[in-house]
């Protein structure tokens, strides 16, 4: 099961990141390194930031600096995806890309 699994990648030996290959991570995770090529993928509002996160309040302010440190995470080029719609069991859903990107000018 899920939780099986990520105990083992919990308990497996850390991968020197220096090698060659593709690391993925949280932006907390990357804290600190440096990679020539990031991407950062379902940059949604509800999902980053989190919906929980409220305009004004400091868990929207924690979301912006982890936006932040993924983002300088970069030597060399950035890319980053939204979903414009979902298809649900509810039927098709739209999404709002997030508002970080919008604050960053990398979306009008």
């Amino acid at each position: 099961n899920l939780g099986d699994f990520l105990n083992y990648l919990s308990l497996s030996p850390k991968k020197d990141l220096k090698t060659k290959g593709v690391a993925l991570l949280t932006g907390h995770a990357a804290k600190g390194l440096e990679f020539d090529y990031v991407f950062l993928i379902s940059i949604n509002q509800g999902i980053f930031p989190d919906y929980r996160a409220e305009e004004g309040s400091r868990a929207l302010e924690e979301e912006r600096r982890n936006c932040f440190v993924a983002i300088t995470r970069t030597k060399r080029k950035l890319f980053t995806s939204y979903t414009k719609s979902k298809d649900t069991r509810y039927g098709l859903r739209q999404h709002e890309p997030s508002q970080f990107l919008k604050e960053m000018e990398l979306i009008s």
